[in-house]
């Protein structure tokens, strides 16, 4: 979890907002049958996540880089899917979710690469969609989204990938339209990967000083 330092200064009809908010970034989730069931499919693995009794840990984290073993993937050292103790752990699904926030409007592209199958959605549409069972190799696994258009703003983001049996882990990046160059994972806004956070609401010292340029612009157009 981070702390943004960074204060936003608008002034707009007579109006000044303010604030530094805590950005929480992805929540991660996993999931395990309760019943000792198995996954195999995408739709397997939706059921068992419809099911709160199938959550066995939750985080959040900076970026999605799931792995359930050490440098698994192209990124490196990886969040282990929080509730997974032993290695090699079988048949469990690994949620991520917040919204991606989008400084400029611009063209992006995103990749996953996981094992052993997942999705990816924006804004609510699926954008990556494997559904064949695979281990998490580079390049021959990564699967490309179209070139996606995005505007300023927040846009809700998910990701879902499920292990069957070895390894496993998903992680959720950027790539350079011209070439699928892995740039950075989805979060690390450090090296491009744009930012993702839990808050959506307006943020108290937002509030206050928008109601406090409200209340000056009043008091301007009564001495008018």
């Amino acid at each position: 979890m981070r702390i943004c330092r960074s204060c936003l200064f608008v002034a707009a009809a007579g109006v000044m907002s303010i604030g530094s908010s805590l950005k929480a970034d992805w929540l991660v989730n996993t999931y395990k049958d309760h019943n000792g069931g198995q996954v195999f499919t995408l739709a397997q693995a939706d059921a068992i996540v419809a099911d709160p009794l199938n959550k066995i840990g939750s985080g959040h984290y900076l970026t999605f880089n799931s792995e359930e073993q050490a440098n698994y993937g192209i990124y490196p050292n990886g969040d282990k899917p929080p509730g997974l103790v032993a290695v090699d752990t079988d048949f469990f699904v690994v949620t991520g979710s917040g919204y991606l926030n989008v400084g400029s409007e611009g063209d992006y592209k995103f990749a996953l690469l996981d094992d052993d199958a997942g999705r990816v959605r924006l804004d609510g549409n699926p954008i990556i969609l494997e559904t064949t069972n695979h281990a998490a190799f580079y390049p021959q696994e990564v699967r490309y989204s179209p070139l996606m258009h995005l505007t300023q703003g927040l846009h809700p983001i998910d990701m879902l990938y499920y292990e069957v049996t070895g390894g496993a882990g998903g992680e959720v990046f950027f790539v350079n339209p011209s070439n699928n160059a892995p740039i950075a994972l989805v979060g690390d806004s450090a090296h491009g990967g744009l930012e993702v956070t839990q808050n959506t609401a307006p943020e108290p010292g937002s509030i206050a000083f928008v109601a406090l340029g409200s209340i000056l612009a009043l008091r301007r157009r009564r001495a008018l």
